[in-house]
């Protein structure tokens, strides 16, 4: 049974626990939905638990919050990736605009109400089940990292140990390898998306930015090498991904 991590950011802990209290009796409503629920109390906070390598399905935030507020918070995580749901929480109206230009899920106003609250949280559930995207688990050095694949931009092999970079700017290296590189990345292999232009390299395409003599230019700025021998191979699949 796949998880669903809800983060829930709002700077007034009894609020925050009223919507917590909310969201275990919709689980209970709904036994075969597994949830995780986390809170946070200011935006600063929930993106330090991002920068720190957290990943979460479903976002609720409150917009008015001190220091950075929940629309400021929710451009910051549309940067980094679009296919998380987010639900505003706000005593106001006033931001219903705003907050789907920001491709917003919903817009709850407080007190927020049961009926309200279970059928936002069924539009957000069927949504997440079809954007259900792969994940992989990196072996990092002092505690094992479940990531989308979709924001691994390319790892690299050096010596025994593997390093990630990943969509957020995070660079995570693994723990000391037994196997092959081949091996050690071998569900990433299997996604369309990757491939190993360099015996050291593994690329996700849909981060590079271009294709050229050098290498790939990928979407932080890095570049990956592409050999002599796999070169060709290399420009064939980049050019059969952009076709698709």
């Amino acid at each position: 049974m796949s998880v669903t991590r809800i983060a829930i950011c709002d700077d007034t802990a009894m609020e925050a626990e009223f919507l917590l209290d909310m969201l275990l009796l919709y689980q209970a409503r709904a036994p075969h939905i597994a949830m995780e629920c986390r809170g946070f109390d200011s935006a600063e906070a929930l993106m330090a638990a991002l920068g720190a390598g957290e990943v979460f399905d479903l976002y609720f935030l409150d917009i008015i919050m001190p220091g950075m507020d929940g629309m400021s918070l929710a451009r910051a995580l549309r940067r980094q990736e679009e296919r998380s749901a987010i639900i505003f929480l706000t005593s106001s109206a006033d931001f219903a605009v705003e907050a789907f230009t920001i491709k917003a899920m919903d817009y709850l106003v407080k007190p927020v109400e049961k009926a309200r609250l279970f059928a936002a949280m069924d539009d957000a559930l069927r949504v997440l089940a079809r954007q259900v995207e792969a994940m992989t688990v990196i072996a990092a050095a002092e505690y094992d990292l479940r990531v989308r694949r979709g924001d691994i931009i390319a790892v690299e092999v050096t010596g025994h140990t593997l390093t990630y970079q990943l969509a957020a700017g995070q660079t995570v290296s693994t723990k000391v390898l037994r196997v092959p590189f081949a091996e050690a990345v071998a569900d990433l292999l299997l996604d369309p998306r990757f491939i190993s232009p360099h015996r050291s390299y593994l690329v996700n395409m849909a981060h590079a930015r271009k294709l050229d003599k050098d290498g790939f230019l990928m979407s932080n700025g890095a570049r990956v090498p592409i050999s002599r021998l796999r070169g060709s191979a290399a420009r064939r699949a980049y050019a059969a991904f952009l076709s698709r």
